[in-house]
């Protein structure tokens, strides 16, 4: 009679502790999912940060582009500008040449 009471309590101890161990697996394998699954979210998060940077960097290279040709007009501006006073005051000058060339 022990050794039955021993046979059947062992076979309880040993089938609750398949049953404890199936938990266990069948929690890792939720838990392997689930790390999959962080992972490529942490794989598309990094290329989207690494796809705006790369675009921000774009944009800012662009804009210090930009602001060199606006220096740049604005200087061909301003001598063009100076060239054209000076054209006006040397147009001036010559007709008031001409002013006395033909009161002479």
């Amino acid at each position: 009679m022990e050794s039955k009471a021993l046979t059947e309590n062992y076979e309880r101890v040993t089938s609750d502790l398949k049953l404890e161990i199936l938990r266990y697996k069948m929690r890792s394998d939720e838990l392997t999912k689930q790390l999959k699954v962080a992972r490529s979210g942490k794989e598309d998060i990094v290329k989207k940060y690494n796809d705006v940077s790369k675009a921000n960097t774009n944009l800012q290279q662009r804009l210090k582009d930009s602001e060199e040709q606006v220096t740049e007009l604005l200087a061909n501006e301003k001598n063009l500008l100076n060239s054209r006073r000076d054209l006006h005051r040397q147009l001036d000058e010559m007709k008031l040449e001409a002013g006395r060339t033909s009161t002479k």
